[in-house]
């Protein structure tokens, strides 16, 4: 508000395969999350670097163990769905570690996701800004995966025929400098 007073952002949610003719037509100006499908054909900048995480309330049993594979597979856990974006890496990563999960509920976003690890003992595997938002507000505690780390990288994406408008150059410089780790590039 302080830097462009009279600009109004909106959010909409669109799920990855309607991305491409968004941006291209212009509904849509930007394009933020882990979209790998996402990738050719459009302007980029990596914004930030962050693994994915297993959360749990502070109370959990295992909240102030290192989180092991056999730990791991006994937890009851939440799986978020969040259709449209690249967290469906999670479950390809999983498989690849020969982790399962005992899942007891299905969500298909991450807005309430929090009050439900507070007040069960279900874990998710989340990313760790997710994580870090909501700890100290919810009494949840973070734990590293067991086995290799799951990296995403989160980037923002724009079409050619907004590459050079100033106001969009403007927007693209913002979102770097709010929630870049410092490493962005285009």
């Amino acid at each position: 508000a302080a830097d462009a007073t009279g600009v109004t952002l909106r959010t909409v949610t669109l799920r990855e395969p309607e991305l491409p003719e968004a941006l291209a037509s212009g509904a849509i100006d930007l394009a933020l999350g882990s979209l790998p499908r996402l990738r050719a054909g459009f302007y980029q900048q990596a914004l930030f670097h962050q693994a994915y995480v297993c959360l749990m309330r502070a109370g959990h049993p295992a909240a102030d163990a290192p989180v092991g594979r056999a730990a791991f597979q006994s937890f009851d856990h939440v799986r978020v769905e969040a259709h449209g974006t690249g967290h469906a890496q999670v479950e390809e990563h999983l498989a690849r570690l020969g982790l399962q999960r005992r899942v007891r509920l299905t969500v298909p976003d991450f807005v309430a996701l929090g009050h439900v690890l507070a007040s069960t003992d279900l874990v998710a595997t989340v990313p760790e800004r997710f994580a870090e938002r909501v700890c100290g507000a919810l009494g949840l505690r973070a734990r590293p995966l067991p086995g290799r780390a799951l990296i995403s990288v989160i980037h923002q994406f724009w079409h050619a025929g907004m590459h050079g408008d100033a106001g969009h150059q403007w927007l693209r410089a913002r979102i770097a400098a709010l929630f870049g780790d410092g490493r962005a590039r285009t």
